[in-house]
């Protein structure tokens, strides 16, 4: 994996693996919809916003979230599809 995980059920019951993965990231996949969704209206506050030191509009600096949250979800669909897929 490319991240540190707990795998104490793969570790107990070897079958499982195969179906505890796509799960995991069938919930980090709605988890980053989530996020996404809540950064994409919260950009609508930033708007009205602007840094303090530099007059930067805020917005400018904020939209990293969403944009980040949607290469998550990118790697997460494509991680999906090879678990799905049975590749690695």
């Amino acid at each position: 994996g490319s991240h540190i995980s707990v795998t104490l059920l793969e570790d107990l019951y070897p079958k499982v693996k195969q179906w505890l993965a796509p799960i995991q990231k069938i919930i980090a996949l709605v988890y980053l919809v989530i996020i996404g969704w809540i950064a994409i209206e919260m950009l609508d506050i930033a708007k009205l916003q602007s840094s303090p030191n530099m007059g930067v509009p805020m917005h400018l600096i904020y939209i990293v979230i969403p944009l980040s949250a949607a290469i998550m979800i990118l790697h997460t669909i494509i991680g999906l599809y090879q678990d799905l897929k049975g590749g690695k």
